[in-house]
């Protein structure tokens, strides 16, 4: 047998499981409805992580220019200065611009630390949920809010992150 891709064996295993005894059945359609998530979240992980790599490798190539085409001078006071040449002074400053007419250019980076920052706003309001659950009503009433709290400010972190 010749190894699938995994949308094929996806498509495959949704094909053939139906042919399986109820039991066997039900487990298995679990197992490729968690197979296809999983693949699906590992494919935007690797699209993110190739666009952050996009933006760091621009803004590398940018500075390494600033680093390579430098002049450094000290003056009569024996402070060391350092000479960039214009042009490249304003292609950084375009590119790393964050007007409100200007398109960010760290979109990807931007929304990967949103996701992260997110993702720690989520499991603060867990602990707070799990924490609540020893403590006497009222308290454990503020706390369960509070978790929701986090979450709801990680959904908008997410937002703001797409929005820009």
């Amino acid at each position: 047998m010749c190894r699938l891709k995994v949308k094929e064996l996806i498509a495959k295993a949704h094909a053939t499981v139906g042919d399986l005894p109820p039991a066997q059945r039900q487990i298995m359609t679990e197992v490729i409805t968690r197979l296809d998530t999983v693949y699906v979240a590992l494919t935007e992980s690797i699209e993110l992580r190739a666009a952050v790599v996009a933006e760091n490798a621009q803004m590398l190539r940018l500075l390494t220019d600033i680093s390579e085409n430098h002049d450094e001078y000290v003056n009569a006071d024996e402070y060391m200065y350092a000479g960039i040449p214009l042009d490249y002074v304003s292609e950084i400053n375009a590119y790393v611009s964050r007007d409100v007419e200007a398109e960010n250019p760290f979109k990807a980076t931007d929304t990967y630390l949103a996701d992260v920052r997110a993702k720690g706003a989520e499991q603060a309001g867990e602990y707070l949920k799990q924490y609540a659950q020893g403590l006497h009503e009222d308290a454990r009433l503020v706390l369960q809010d509070a978790g929701e709290l986090c979450n709801g400010f990680a959904a908008q972190l997410r937002q703001g992150a797409e929005h820009e």
